[in-house]
């Protein structure tokens, strides 16, 4: 079999022998306080238009010496001219919007560098580094794999805000919405309250990079090509486990997840990821008793009592746990004696599956004390002395014979479940904890945290605690 002939490479992607961040190589971000101060430092003014509105920069296109503008459209045509056949132009306008929104944050931090950041080749040069890593290594963003495999909840990861959007309710507030990209891609992200408190107080401003925990990936329908999955994905942030990430950390996934300080949790700020703290003081257990809802959902919301009672409980239900045996015991010898007595009067033709409703008939066999005599009775009218209908009553009585004589078999379990159904109980601690690690600002906060199914807990021992997803 012939060998599929290898993709051309459109970018060298040779690791440099050194590699230096944003601090070393001087590229920090400068707040000009307005347009004006940026362009008397040589910040150009199409610079300044795309770092106050992102979105400017799909409509920016360079020019050529002869006039000739090289915007998104060009340079789909020299990235296909150079091998990259897969591309789609829509490919093209997303990354060059992106990238030359990067390109205007470095100029701004160094103007002096304006001829080596804002040219028309640079921006090539980092689509073909985009496509190749893409389209022939298959390296994607953080962005593309949650909308393309979507997840519940998403792992650790930083985003930058790329826009700011509102749109006017019915009521009289605005919703606010976010959109953040990893530096690739772009989705949506809806705020809790104190998540829009921030933003309408200008804390959260466009190009800030947030750390996110345990976010909520809400898509309509399977896996979406991340270009089509703005208007139909995105993620439902909580302020608990957000917060600012320093404006020189990478984009995408992070290796560990992020800790949340006690002292800036909020009681309407959702889920928190990850806390570390120390117990300073450890309640004793308790336990809750679990019940079916309407839904058939089991919840506990049942009164809360301690381990005494819980024992007190629990040999009660043993208690009732035998009784539930020993009449299955009791009654296993009064079915084989109804057993017989229909065998010697029905046909084998008959012996099937049931036909008739003889629940109840069972049930009163299971309490006489001559089954016998209670199946002349009972089969003496002539509505029930036809063979089908003791054909199904035999059938019935061997199944449910079948059920109570054989302990530890799924049958025999479902009857005694049926009479004395097990206990769903759960145990909880509370802890009251303090902050373990040293933070900017010292909080003396205590929290109590109500621990489910607790392992031996002590006081004054160090736990981390996070949300498993």
């Amino acid at each position: 079999m012939p060998l599929a002939p290898v993709a051309p490479s459109v970018f060298d992607l040779s690791v440099p022998a050194t590699r230096m961040g944003y601090r070393a190589t001087g590229l920090v971000p400068h707040a000009y306080k307005s347009e004006a101060e940026a362009r008397t430092h040589g910040v150009p003014p199409e610079v300044c238009l795309i770092l106050q509105d992102p979105m400017r920069a799909s409509q920016y296109a360079f020019v050529r010496a002869d006039g000739a503008p090289r915007g998104a459209a060009e340079a789909y045509t020299e990235l296909q001219e150079l091998g990259g056949s897969k591309v789609q132009i829509k490919w093209v306008q997303n990354h060059w919007q992106l990238i030359l929104w990067k390109l205007a944050a470095y100029v701004a931090s160094d103007p002096r560098q304006v001829h080596t950041y804002w040219t028309w080749d640079r921006v090539l040069r980092d689509l073909r580094y985009r496509y190749e890593r893409e389209y022939h290594k298959k390296e994607y963003s953080v962005i593309k794999r949650l909308q393309e495999e979507p997840r519940h909840y998403t792992r650790p990861m930083v985003l930058c805000v790329h826009q700011i959007l509102r749109f006017e309710d019915t009521g009289e507030d605005a919703s606010l919405v976010l959109q953040l990209t990893d530096g690739w891609y772009k989705i949506r992200a809806e705020l809790d309250a104190p998540l829009r408190r921030a933003v309408e107080r200008c804390k959260i401003r466009i190009g800030h990079k947030l750390a996110i925990a345990c976010a909520k990936h809400r898509c309509f329908g399977e896996g979406t090509p991340v270009l089509d999955a703005v208007y139909s994905s995105d993620l439902l942030l909580s302020s608990n486990a957000t917060w600012f990430a320093a404006w020189d950390t990478r984009l995408g996934l992070q290796p560990h997840a992020f800790v949340s300080s006690l002292g800036r949790l909020v009681p309407d700020g959702g889920l928190v990821g990850r806390i570390d703290v120390v117990a300073d003081r450890v309640y004793p257990v308790g336990y809750m008793e679990g019940e079916l809802d309407a839904k058939g959902t089991l919840v506990y919301r049942g009164p809360q009592y301690n381990t005494d009672e819980e024992q007190e409980r629990q040999r009660a239900w043993e208690e009732r746990r035998q009784c539930a045996r020993a009449y299955l015991a009791e009654v296993a010898p009064r079915l084989e004696r109804a057993a017989a007595w229909l065998e010697a009067r029905c046909h084998m033709e008959y012996e099937g599956a049931a036909t008739a409703d003889v629940t109840a008939v069972v049930v009163a066999l299971e309490k006489a004390d001559d089954p016998t005599e209670c199946l002349a009775t009972h089969t003496s009218a002539a509505a029930h002395a036809s063979l089908p209908y003791m054909g199904s009553l035999l059938c019935a009585v061997r199944e449910r014979l079948t059920a109570v004589s054989q302990p530890g078999t799924p049958p025999y379990e479902a009857a005694l479940r049926a009479l004395c159904a097990p206990r769903q109980v759960k145990s909880f601690c509370t802890v009251r904890v303090r902050e373990a690690r040293a933070t900017r600002r010292a909080s003396c906060r205590t929290v109590l945290l109500t621990v489910w199914e607790p392992p031996e807990l002590e006081a004054g021992a160090r736990y981390e605690v996070r949300m498993s997803i």
